[in-house]
């Protein structure tokens, strides 16, 4: 049986990234694994940005602001979600990253060795969606190692 030392749980600060947490645990519990929660932000997070017309300096004041009060609200999540993987009495790391999330997701689990990815069916959706596709899809299609998606909803 493959043995999962790292599993890497990406987040996007949804209900349904905790609900794959719920997933992570066992796994990591039975293979002694360390968790490792990332999130990546995309900082044109506007994602319209080719779309509406705006200026470039007005464009990266936007994006400032958004990334600003994002990044605040991302570090609890993490924070929240890190604390209940260590109650769990599991070794966990997290990290936040800037770029294309399904891109970034591929280069953090190849630069650290993680053996399998836990991620939900489908994250906040919406806008985001339309625009980008879905990143699980992205994620599932380019991934070099194992990913397990959880049906949430």
């Amino acid at each position: 049986m493959k043995k999962f030392d790292n599993i890497l749980l990406p987040t996007d600060g949804s209900k349904d990234s905790e609900e794959a947490l719920k997933y992570a645990i066992p796994i990591a519990k039975k293979f002694d694994s360390t968790i490792h929660i990332l999130h990546v932000m995309y900082r044109d997070i506007l994602y319209l940005r080719e779309q509406v017309e705006l200026t470039k300096s007005l464009r990266e004041e936007v994006n400032e602001e958004i990334e600003k009060g994002s990044l605040d609200a991302y570090k609890q999540v993490i924070k929240s979600m890190l604390k209940k993987v260590e109650d769990k009495g599991l070794k966990a790391e997290s990290k936040i990253l800037e770029g294309v999330p399904y891109k970034k997701i591929n280069e953090y689990a190849k630069n650290e060795e993680i053996d399998l990815i836990v991620m939900s069916n489908r994250g906040l959706g919406g806008l985001e969606r339309m625009m980008m596709g879905s990143t699980t899809d992205k994620v599932i299609r380019s991934s070099e190692i194992p990913v397990m998606t959880v049906r949430v909803g």
